[in-house]
């Protein structure tokens, strides 16, 4: 190994284990040397001008970063790549996914291509890869996968990755009337903004969703009700002029006997304060029309 390898090799140690050809020539080695590395097994050619050194297995966040060396300097990370780098919630894997400005869209096997416009305040880093910031992020996922884009918001909110705020300046600026997901993002944080609180789990997501898809009234989130005792009790979905609860009971969250003691005396005292308190699991999802008569059947007898 000479020394244009090790210098080689350091800047690869730095970026994922990745070289790009204008680095490699830029300390000193030739075409081909570079092929020569190839040949030797030393270098594994990734995309065109990418190489991966071959003694590291490939990761997905490494795949992403060659995407974005690939694409070249206007490139980012974004869209569903840019929530699962920032963990969003309810993001799951999906192939590489970037964003390039300017009038170049390349062709790069197995990754998703965006030509859109892109900002010094769009972007950020995760490590040395060049990703949207999760404003920006949350408008681009609005676009690719509406029914997501909620929760990632109220997760990236609840977390702090952004405010609402930011991400109200950040639609101002990017978010046309005719680009995809601004509506919908806009309205979001407008109900937000109005004091409706952010969920605070992947299941508590899905239960909002399936009752609105079963046609029932929006519930409040985080609810604090006082109960006799003097004390507080929040629960995760409410609908208080009639004193119902809902809760979303995931494994993750209620998994031992002390939470089940727990529950039981929570329920207890709400129960004293008049209210009455459904709880739904993962499970529960997959019989939305039973889920959704039983709601609305509470609902129609309290109220009456």
């Amino acid at each position: 190994m000479d020394a244009a390898d090790v210098r080689v090799f350091g800047i690869a140690g730095r970026q994922l284990a990745l070289i790009t050809t204008a680095q490699a020539l830029a300390l000193g080695m030739t075409p081909r040397q570079i092929n020569g590395r190839v040949n030797a097994g030393l270098l594994v050619r990734v995309h065109r001008g990418v190489y991966r050194v071959a003694a590291t297995p490939p990761t997905s966040e490494q795949c992403l970063l060659a995407a974005c060396l690939a694409a070249g300097p206007a490139a980012a990370a974004s869209h569903r790549s840019a929530a699962i780098l920032w963990g969003l919630r309810g993001v799951s894997r999906f192939r590489p996914e970037l964003s390039v400005a300017g009038d170049s869209k390349p062709l790069l096997r197995g990754v998703v291509v965006h030509r859109s416009p892109l900002v010094a305040a769009d972007i950020g880093w995760r490590g040395p890869i060049p990703v949207t910031r999760p404003a920006r992020t949350l408008l681009d996922l609005a676009g690719v996968a509406p029914r997501l884009v909620e929760g990632a918001l109220d997760d990236a909110v609840v977390r702090g990755l952004t405010t609402l705020g930011a991400v109200g300046r950040m639609l101002d600026r990017t978010g046309g009337n005719g680009r995809t997901g601004t509506s919908l993002l806009r309205e979001l944080v407008a109900a937000r903004s109005a004091g409706q609180a952010p969920t605070e789990s992947p299941l508590e997501d899905r239960l909002v969703d399936l009752l609105r898809r079963q046609g029932l009234p929006e519930p409040v989130r985080q609810h604090e009700v006082t109960v006799p005792d003097g004390g507080v009790v929040r629960l995760d979905l409410a609908y208080p002029h009639v004193k119902v609860g809902i809760e979303a009971d995931g494994r993750v969250w209620h998994s031992g006997r002390a939470d089940f003691t727990r529950d039981r005396q929570r329920a207890n005292r709400l129960a004293h304060a008049g209210w009455t308190l459904l709880r739904y699991g993962w499970a529960d999802l997959q019989r939305a029309g039973a889920v959704g008569d039983e709601v609305a059947g509470l609902l129609a007898r309290k109220a009456g």
